[in-house]
Protein backbone atom coordinates (compact mmCIF):
# COMPACT_ATOMS: atom_id res chain seq x y z
CA UNK A 1 0.00 0.00 0.00
CA UNK A 2 2.88 2.25 0.63
CA UNK A 3 3.12 2.63 -3.04
CA UNK A 4 -0.17 3.95 -3.55
CA UNK A 5 0.25 6.86 -1.34
CA UNK A 6 0.52 10.39 -2.46
CA UNK A 7 3.56 11.92 -1.69
CA UNK A 8 2.52 15.08 0.18
CA UNK A 9 0.63 12.30 2.41
CA UNK A 10 3.20 9.92 3.54
CA UNK A 11 4.03 12.16 6.75
CA UNK A 12 0.43 12.67 7.41
CA UNK A 13 -1.45 10.95 10.44
CA UNK A 14 -5.58 10.76 10.09
CA UNK A 15 -4.75 12.52 14.32
CA UNK A 16 -3.51 11.89 17.42
CA UNK A 17 -1.04 8.66 18.17
CA UNK A 18 -2.31 7.06 14.79
CA UNK A 19 0.59 6.61 13.09
CA UNK A 20 1.31 7.71 9.28
CA UNK A 21 2.06 5.62 6.40
CA UNK A 22 5.68 5.72 6.51
CA UNK A 23 5.26 5.25 10.22
CA UNK A 24 3.04 1.85 9.81
CA UNK A 25 5.77 0.60 7.23
CA UNK A 26 8.61 1.26 9.95
CA UNK A 27 6.35 -0.67 12.41
CA UNK A 28 5.68 -3.27 10.24
CA UNK A 29 9.09 -4.14 8.93
CA UNK A 30 10.57 -4.35 12.45
CA UNK A 31 8.14 -6.19 13.86
CA UNK A 32 9.05 -8.62 10.86
CA UNK A 33 13.22 -8.36 12.01
CA UNK A 34 11.94 -8.75 15.47
CA UNK A 35 9.88 -12.34 14.49
CA UNK A 36 12.61 -13.44 12.10
CA UNK A 37 15.53 -12.74 15.19
CA UNK A 38 12.84 -14.19 17.42
CA UNK A 39 12.16 -17.31 15.95
CA UNK A 40 15.97 -18.14 14.90
CA UNK A 41 17.43 -17.58 18.20
CA UNK A 42 14.62 -18.05 20.47
CA UNK A 43 15.30 -14.88 22.19
CA UNK A 44 13.62 -11.55 22.77
CA UNK A 45 17.15 -9.57 21.45
CA UNK A 46 16.45 -6.26 20.02
CA UNK A 47 13.13 -6.16 21.14
CA UNK A 48 12.21 -2.55 21.23
CA UNK A 49 15.19 -1.33 19.57
CA UNK A 50 13.78 1.26 16.61
CA UNK A 51 15.96 2.46 13.97
CA UNK A 52 15.01 5.92 12.72
CA UNK A 53 12.59 6.71 11.29
CA UNK A 54 12.17 5.94 7.31
CA UNK A 55 13.07 9.65 5.39
CA UNK A 56 11.41 8.69 2.21
CA UNK A 57 9.59 6.02 0.33
CA UNK A 58 12.43 3.91 -0.83
CA UNK A 59 13.99 3.60 2.38
CA UNK A 60 10.60 2.50 4.18
CA UNK A 61 10.13 0.33 1.05
CA UNK A 62 14.10 -1.13 0.98
CA UNK A 63 13.42 -2.15 5.04
CA UNK A 64 10.51 -3.64 4.34
CA UNK A 65 12.30 -5.70 1.37
CA UNK A 66 14.77 -6.12 3.58
CA UNK A 67 12.72 -7.60 6.42
CA UNK A 68 9.80 -9.87 4.13
CA UNK A 69 13.39 -11.24 2.35
CA UNK A 70 14.47 -12.46 5.90
CA UNK A 71 11.25 -14.23 6.64
CA UNK A 72 11.29 -16.02 3.70
CA UNK A 73 14.94 -17.22 3.93
CA UNK A 74 13.58 -18.22 7.56
CA UNK A 75 10.57 -20.36 5.95
CA UNK A 76 12.75 -22.04 3.38
CA UNK A 77 15.23 -23.16 6.20
CA UNK A 78 12.21 -23.81 8.49
CA UNK A 79 13.68 -28.10 9.75
CA UNK A 80 12.51 -30.36 12.02
CA UNK A 81 14.85 -28.42 14.93
CA UNK A 82 13.05 -25.60 14.46
CA UNK A 83 9.46 -26.32 14.14
CA UNK A 84 10.27 -28.12 17.48
CA UNK A 85 11.17 -25.29 19.06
Amino acid sequence: GIRCVPEDRLNWSPGGAASSPLGLADKLSGFLQFFNTYLRTQSMEGRGETPPPSASREEALARLDAAFDAVMQLIRDVDEELLEK
